[in-house]
């Protein structure tokens, strides 16, 4: 006897069952990678609010090194920066879009550049700084969403409670773990 003769009879007895969860699961799929991009999405956002913060911090503090050329003053300042926890990368640019000192990374998602300008008004380049590319938020996020759903269906391998009610010949009207009677209308009596 195959395997698929031993589970045909359970396969078509519980073809309802399985239809519900293959429901579920896909349900459960596609919500978690709306909130997924949506959390990815508001992620960004407050990096780029954070970097932009840091960006005008750092234009007031290196306006003059980058008026008067001063190359060490600049690294030092993009070492500093650079090695604070959101920055991932430093680029300090002249009035014709030179880079003056630093790199620009592509492969980093956030970016935001601000002018740099003297106390007199007088435009001397500008600071373009780029998020560190940290992804433990998300992945944390989505090992927990991967262990809720996986875990979701062990729910029906649980053996209801036993009360003394239950032992009276008291019936319950509801399920005992979601509130949907399905699945006590369908235990054998």
């Amino acid at each position: 006897m195959s395997v698929w003769e031993k589970w045909r009879p359970w396969l078509q007895r519980e073809k309802q069952l399985l239809l519900e969860l293959a429901l579920m699961l896909l349900v459960a799929l596609v919500v978690g990678v709306y909130f997924l991009e949506h959390f990815s999405a508001r992620l960004q956002a407050e990096q780029r609010v954070q970097l932009k913060a840091l960006a005008q911090q750092t234009a007031l503090r290196s306006a003059e090194s980058l008026a008067g050329d001063d190359l060490i003053g600049l690294n030092v300042i993009a070492r500093e920066t650079r090695a604070l926890d959101p920055v991932g990368g430093v680029q300090f640019l002249d009035v014709a879009r030179d880079p003056v000192t630093g790199k620009s990374d592509d492969s980093l998602p956030v970016k935001v550049e601000v002018p740099v300008a003297l106390p007199d008004g007088e435009l001397a380049g500008s600071v373009v700084l780029a998020a560190a590319h940290d992804t433990a938020p998300r992945q944390r996020l989505e090992t927990g969403y991967v262990l809720v759903v996986a875990s979701w269906p062990a729910r029906w391998c649980w053996p209801p409670p036993t009360t003394p009610r239950r032992a009276s010949g008291w019936k319950p009207a509801m399920c005992w773990w979601c509130s949907v009677c399905w699945r006590c209308a369908r235990r054998p009596k």
